[in-house]
């Protein structure tokens, strides 16, 4: 079975993805990618709410989607955010938030990516 990664179908593949039957921790999860900073958008002058008033977890910061994954303790467990927002730098392929990700084992979701289950 493959999951496809599309901007109108990406929350359907959240949660964890992949997985043994009986394991702990499946081999993947696809999480909210949305913001880089949780003041990413007022920064902007694009909203008046940080991210945690609209619900997401920034990936930088103390408590951010950076640090839970990587308190992931389990080699070979793949990391892929998904629902980036277009402010989000991460969105530079080849900018240093990027590479930061990169650096964390973490990847980015783009349409037509796919995942076998």
């Amino acid at each position: 079975m493959r999951l496809l990664v599309a901007a109108k179908t990406a929350l359907l593949s959240a949660g964890p993805i992949g997985g043994t039957p009986g394991s702990p921790t499946p081999v993947g999860f696809s999480v909210d990618g949305t913001m880089w900073t949780g003041d990413e958008m007022i920064r902007l002058g694009l909203s008046k709410k940080s991210a945690a008033d609209m619900g997401h977890l920034p990936q930088t910061g103390a408590g951010g989607m950076i640090e839970v994954l990587d308190s992931i303790g389990r080699a070979g467990v793949r990391k892929v955010l998904i629902h980036i927002n277009n402010t989000n730098p991460i969105l530079v392929e080849e900018g240093p938030e990027r590479r930061a990700l990169a650096e964390h084992g973490i990847e980015v979701a783009h349409d037509g990516m796919t995942f076998e289950l």
